[in-house]
Order: C-alpha cells, then structure tokens, then sequence
C-alpha cells in the first residue's frame, strides 16, 4: 500500500472514529436526564404520603433529623435507584430528583448527592451541564431561590449567595466556604467546575 493510500484509509478511520464519537457524545448529552419527569412523579408521589400527618399526631411534630442531626438521610427506591430528595430551583421552572449516591452512570440519569447532608447544613449535590439537568445554572444569580425536598416531605429553602468558578485541582474550595448547600457542574468546555453556593433560610423545626 502506498504511503498516500495508507494516509487517505487512516484519515478516513479517524474520521469515521470522530463521527462514531460525536454521535456517543450527543446520545450521551440528549440521554442524560431521560426518565426524569417520571422519576419526579413516582418521588412527588412518595413524599406526599410521608408528608401526611398520622392520626392523633400534630403538625407540630418536631422532624427526626433535628432530634438527630448526625442521621443518615432516608431514602427511596425507584426503579432500582435510590433517591435522597429532589431539588428544585423555581425561578427556573427546574425540578429534579437527587440520586443518594453518585457515579458516573447515575449523573447520566440524574443530579447526585455528592456528599453531606441537608440536615448538617453541608449538602453537596452534582450534575452533568447537560440540557435538561445542570446547565442552566450558569444563568444563577445571588439572591435566587433553591428549594430542596427529603423523601420524608421536610422542605428546606436556600438563598443563592455565590457563583464561583473553579479550576479542577481547586474543588477543595467547595468546602473553603461555609455553605449550607453548593450544587456544582463541569463548564461547557469541561476544564472547570461551576459551583452555587447557598444559605439555609427555612427549613420544618427551625
């Protein structure tokens, strides 16, 4: 085979390799999230029947993680996963279910508790920049509303009060501030991290 041959069959493979990789690419980014919706419901669902106050008990029932902080945050099964919560930004119309545990296969269905918990005022939560999960929140501005909802209905209500953007080796400064919830993202370019930090302003019992 001539050298000219070769380079032509080798320029042709990378870009058929480049098109198969784009079309991974966009699978992935037009795939994350997919279910969601369903997801919200069957979550929406299971919260209001924990929100529902016994017979004989008063609303004024003081929640179990302010007895506990140190508890480990309850969770839901759905569809084999299990859930911690949902988010929910309402300025932004966005509403998500937040997965207990993160890896790289749960980002591609939904947001992830990261680590920390809401009721430690330390909640870390991540997602893809994707559409449909975290991309729209580098539009987030100081002051926006952040609502986040345990499976046990306690709703806890957070004020914007940092956007920041971090380069890789700096993700040790998620925990440099005292946030009481960050959410955090790749930028589109992938080469940094975009992180909202949040203050707690209501929660049940405080």
């Amino acid at each position: 085979m001539s050298i000219k041959l070769f380079l032509r069959s080798a320029g042709a493979a990378l870009l058929c390799a480049a098109a198969i990789w784009s079309a991974y690419n966009l699978t992935q980014v037009y795939g994350a999230g997919k279910g969601m919706d369903e997801t919200n419901a069957k979550l929406a669902a299971r919260i209001n029947e924990h929100d529902i106050v016994p017979e004989g008990y008063s609303e004024s029932v003081i929640p179990d993680y302010i007895l506990n902080p140190a508890m480990e945050m309850p969770t839901e099964e759905i569809d084999g996963l299990e859930y911690v919560g949902k988010i929910s930004m309402p300025g932004y119309s966005k509403d998500f279910p937040v997965i207990n545990e993160w890896s790289y296969d749960n980002l591609n269905i939904a947001p992830c508790r990261y680590e920390g918990s809401a009721y430690q005022n330390n909640l870390v939560i991540l997602a893809h920049n994707y559409p449909g999960q975290f991309d729209f929140i580098k539009d987030m501005a100081v002051g926006d509303l952040v609502l986040f909802t345990d499976v046990d209905g306690n709703e806890f209500g957070y004020e914007t009060t940092s956007i920041r953007t971090l380069k890789p080796e700096e993700t040790d400064k998620l925990y440099d501030e005292d946030w009481d919830l960050s959410l955090f993202t790749c930028t589109s370019t992938g080469v940094a991290r975009l992180v909202v930090g949040c203050q707690l302003v209501d929660a049940p019992g405080k």
